[in-house]
């Protein structure tokens, strides 16, 4: 049967695709190979493929609901089956017929900052070459933006990039430059004008102002005998028609508007021939060097499958196609549900349009209504999904009142419906906004104040929620459900999520919350990577290294951490010299020129990583960063460009000057590469990302600044678009005299593409306020006259109703641990103390630990256990195998065929008959035993991994078994020993301290109940307990 699921957000999208799934493998027997699952991002594929295995194997333990060998079979048909990307599907079946679709089967991918790379240097190289050989392009480009790289979208370059990704999203090649160019249009005849005058005539009674212009185009029409000299008259004159006049006037402008367009465009379009030209050239070129090198794009790989399979005998046939996500669809991508989708294949579709986001980059946002309408027709079914699983009452009825006037169709079809599982989960607010006082807006006059406050306020706020009292937090706190706010439910930094439409003020957000020493971390693809303190530095390093002529790194090298010379020993030193070269500058810092001319020598033979290295473990540059705020991130985000210095070396033709260049260039315009993960085990910091980046994502608390916003202009001078199956370039000409000539339809084109950003306007703030599950603060820069257009006007008719107004100056500060008098010491003072201090050893890495070795240091006294006379000695092969064993037990909830599994394992680790004998006869009762102590746990968790930090150790480990109660947690750790219960107490307590000591950093809200050892051995299975500090 085909369907549509329309998903609101947080409604179990993702459930029911895999339940859809799950029913056609297990109920229908369809084999999953015959199934294509196609979704937008890699990691949505492996949660997809990820929860199909997890409920197969949970079906395996269950034989009363399948038949255990057709779930065998099917997991290992799973393995093969394409749960896949767009992409992912696209590369694997161009890979396989790519002799059919005329490709070296060794083709790779060209994405990411590569192909960047590539579009810019060439339309870089394609801009010099055009402008020097084409007189009309040069012309053309008189009085516009040149820039090759940077933020200016619509300078040239950069918008024949932009267009070439358009081609590619549409589906259409670029050949012919006159062709692509939207053709001249001849005016209407001078008829039309005539006949306009007709409608004058026809009034029954004319206003003064319609007989004026009537009169004044009955002279014109008898002076001239063409349109274009009718509209050249009227411009000598300066006939202007106002439209605030109904019925004829209105008509006429329209008319003198079109006819002037088409005259002048006609007139000047040969320049806008010459972009045209240029345009094809980066495309051509673009195409040859992808040829040349086996390389393939995205939209090339979408291309070339479709006419693979529409144009050759390759016919991949399905029994089931299912696409997620499938409002963000391409209408490249559309094409290929349409060559997939043929009967008898069924096609399963599922997305929500109120979270079409990505027109940007390509999506077309009518594709899902479409697919719609062709299912039903086919007497397919729709299905909505409205009941949230993800938040409160209290935020769904406020987001619901907000949207019922921005969509239509709302209520009926799209509105959010409360889960009655959470009825119990009542809260007088959900939604809460942090506002101005009105007196703060007078006395704050400039918008970067208004912001510095609003960001303030909202960084104290979250201290309240995280450190305040419970008046500042939520009743309820979503864990397994939601449970009420207690000691074991509480609220960390890591429950919340900053959510920002734009970067424009996130310096501004990140100073308030440093101010406030909350850590946070940047997410999604942000551009933080490149915009760090490390980033600068080094750019700074290798720039003076590489360009002995840049004195503008050199005085930043010399103020920056790899030297620390402050401003006014900079300025001191080189003032008497007026205008000093380089070799001048480092002349006055003798110790600093005869480090960086070393360099400079060493640069011939070694690695710019190595050089960096050198520079770091010298000047401590790392025990610099570990003093600045967010020191583990800064240390971290350092260790990454490191890496990504020694991947840009491994490159063939790559040099040190290449890799300066390119990182100064990232420095100033930086890519979306994130920052790098903290190296903190315990990950507790806010994290902070652009809207478009959380789609999918929830988090118990979001927040959303910056409501009150000014939407930009639309600069674009160029739109892209597909007329009669063929590509069409509408263009704006700037003329000498600084005048803009449109070509016909652009005008049109700007209006729709104006109305889809509109509308997607609304649709990421209605992505942005369903990401939450337990509050959402929402705030603005202004209480009162917010910008027009922004979704601030949104909110104001549910302010102090569903919505709580916070003011700024109620937020208070949070006192998150006491102060002290402290007496100031004297300068004296500190330079006693300091002299006496001796220079530590600075650690500039953590040393990795096992919890093997933790044993053996915390009980060095205790020999290795003797068995009794008779015994079997305990091996590690044997303790090893042992485990296994019981890990694969405890993940088939302790159904396992023993006597096979413990033959084929015996065999892996080398076990002797004796060891394999012990083994079947020891295991049966411990397996029993475990079953029993389990049956209550809602979930298990064998050969469970962690990472914790302790000092400058990292200590990893795996828990044996943790299990998951209502109540709380339960710690074992199997051992194979003939040891007194006294003995293994002594020995491992230190090791089941570490457990729980993990457990409570992973699981910080549920308590651990008990941790024993499973003392397994020939008289039997023993449960010895041990105490640590954390057991309740």
């Amino acid at each position: 049967m085909n369907l549509v699921y329309s998903a609101s957000a947080g409604t179990g999208k993702t459930y029911q695709v895999t339940q859809r799934y799950l029913d056609q493998i297990l109920n229908e027997q369809i084999d999953p190979r015959d199934i294509l699952l196609m979704t937008f991002t890699e990691n949505a594929a492996t949660e997809l493929r990820t929860r199909i295995s997890a409920h197969l194997h949970a079906v395996l333990q269950q034989p009363e609901k399948a038949d255990p060998e057709r779930v065998r079979t099917v997991l290992i048909q799973l393995e093969s089956a394409p749960i896949t990307t767009i992409h992912g599907f696209c590369t694997t079946l161009l890979k396989e017929h790519a002799l059919d679709a005329g490709l070296s089967p060794s083709f790779s991918i060209l994405a990411g900052e590569q192909q960047t790379e590539w579009l810019e240097s060439i339309a870089h190289q394609q801009l010099v070459k055009q402008l020097k050989h084409d007189p009309l392009f040069a012309q053309f480009c008189q009085g516009r933006q040149l820039a090759t790289v940077g933020t200016l979208g619509n300078s040239i370059p950069k918008t024949a990039i932009s267009l070439i990704h358009k081609a590619g999203s549409l589906g259409i090649q670029l050949t012919d430059p006159d062709k692509l160019l939207e053709p001249a249009i001849d005016p209407q005849h001078i008829e039309a004008f005539k006949e306009i005058l007709t409608h004058f005539d026809d009034l029954p009674k004319r206003t003064p102002t319609q007989e004026k212009i009537a009169q004044q185009l009955r002279d014109l029409l008898e002076e001239t005998s063409t349109t274009e000299a009718l509209i050249e008259r009227m411009d000598q004159i300066g006939f202007n028609v106002s439209r605030r006049s109904k019925g004829p006037p209105i008509l006429l402008a329209d008319l003198i508007e079109e006819s002037r367009t088409r005259i002048q465009y006609k007139a000047k379009r040969p320049l806008a021939l010459g972009f045209s030209r240029y345009l094809i050239a980066v495309y051509d070129q673009y195409n040859h060097l992808k040829s040349a090198q086996d390389l393939l794009d995205f939209d090339d790989l979408q291309y070339k499958a479709v006419d693979l399979i529409k144009n050759s005998t390759i016919n991949p046939s399905f029994n089931t196609i299912i696409i997620d996500e499938v409002q963000d669809t391409s209408r490249i991508q559309s094409r290929l549900i349409d060559a997939l989708w043929k009967k008898p294949t069924h096609l399963v579709i599922c997305g929500d349009p109120k979270q079409s986001i990505y027109s940007w980059r390509g999506a077309d946002p009518s594709i899902m209504p479409d697919l719609q309408q062709n299912i039903i027709e086919q007497s397919g079914k729709l299905e909505h999904l409205q009941t949230s699983w993800r938040s409160k009452e209290a935020l769904i009825k406020p987001i619901n009142a907000i949207f019922s006037s921005i969509f239509p169709n709302y209520d009926q079809e799209e509105a959010l419906k409360p889960n009655t599982k959470y009825d119990h989960a009542q809260e007088p607010h959900g939604i809460e906004c942090l506002l101005p006082d009105s007196d703060s807006e007078t006395n704050s006059p400039t918008k970067k104040d208004r912001i510095t406050q609003e960001m303030q306020a909202l960084a104290r706020r979250i201290q309240l929620l995280v450190h305040g009292t419970s008046d500042w937090k939520p009743t309820y706190r979503y864990q397994d459900g939601f449970q009420p706010v207690s000691d074991h439910n509480t609220y960390r930094y890591s429950d919340i999520l900053i959510l920002m439409r734009t970067n424009t003020e996130l310096a501004t957000l990140e100073e308030a919350l440093r101010k406030e020493a909350i850590p946070y971390t940047m997410g999604g693809k942000s551009q933080g990577l490149f915009s760090t303190t490390p980033a600068h530095d080094l750019s700074l390093l290798l720039n003076t290294l590489c360009d002995p002529t840049d004195a503008y790194s050199l005085i930043g090298l010399l103020r920056s951490p790899w030297i620390g010379l402050s401003d006014q020993q900079i300025i001191k030193t080189l003032l008497p010299h007026e205008h000093p070269t380089t070799d001048q500058i480092l002349h006055q810092f003798p110790d600093v020129e005869s480090t960086i001319m070393h360099s400079r020598k060493q640069m011939a033979t070694r690695l710019s990583s190595e050089i960096i290295r050198d520079w770091i473990q010298e000047t401590h540059y790392d025990a610099t960063l570990a003093t600045l705020p967010q020191a583990d991130q800064q240390i971290a985000n350092l260790r990454k460009l490191i890496d990504w210095i020694r991947e840009q070396e491994r490159g063939l033709q790559t040099h040190a000057a290449t890799v300066a260049r390119t990182l100064k260039q990232y420095v100033e315009n930086p890519p979306q590469i994130a920052e790098a993960l903290s190296a903190d085990p315990e990950q507790n910091a806010i994290t902070i990302m652009t809207i478009h980046s959380a789609k999918g994502l929830s988090k118990r608390v979001v927040c959303l600044p910056s409501l009150s916003f000014q939407r930009p202009p639309d600069t674009d001078f160029a739109h892209l678009s597909e007329s009669a199956d063929s590509p069409q370039l509408s263009i704006k000409i700037m003329a000498t005299d600084r005048s803009n000539v449109s070509s016909p339809h652009l005008q049109k084109h700007r209006h729709e593409a104006k109305q889809i950003r509109n509308q997607e306007s609304d649709h990421l703030f209605y992505v942005a306020l369903t990401r939450a599950q337990d509050l959402l603060i929402l705030s603005s820069p202004v209480s009162t006259k917010p910008k027009a257009n922004s979704w601030h006007p949104y909110i104001e008719p549910l302010l102090d109703q569903s919505i709580k107004i916070r003011r700024f100056s109620a937020i208070p500060h949070t006192t998150i641990a006491p102060t002290f008098e402290r007496t100031i010491p004297s300068a004296q003072t500190l330079f006693q103390a300091a002299s006496a201090i001796r220079s530590p050893e600075i650690q500039t890495h953590f040393q990795r630990t096992t919890t093997t070795d933790i044993i053996k240091k915390a009980a060095p006294h205790l020999a290795p256990s003797t068995p009794p006379t008779g015994s079997i000695q305990t091996t590690t092969q044997l303790g090893t195998c042992g485990h296994a064993l019981l890990e694969e037990a405890a993940h088939h909830n302790w159904h396992i065929n023993l006597i096979k599994r413990t033959h084929a394992l015996s065999h892996r680790y080398k076990l002797s008959q004796e060891e394999t004998n012990h083994l079947l006869s020891s295991l049966p009762p411990a397996i029993e035993y475990m079953k029993t102590a389990t049956q209550s746990a809602k979930q298990l968790l064998p050969e469970y991994p962690f990472l914790i930090q302790k000092g400058f150790h990292l200590i990893d480990g795996t828990i044996d078994l943790a299990i998951l109660t209502e109540q709380g947690i339960h710690l074992y750790d199997y051992k194979f020993s003939q040891a007194h219960h006294t003995e293994l107490q002594e020995r491992y307590h230190e090791q089941l301290q570490l457990y729980a000591e993990a457990v409570q950093r992973l699981f910080p809200n549920t308590p651990i109940l008990t941790s024993q050892i499973i003392a397994i051995s020939e008289q039997g299975t023993q449960s010895v307990p041990i105490k640590t500090d954390l057991i309740i």
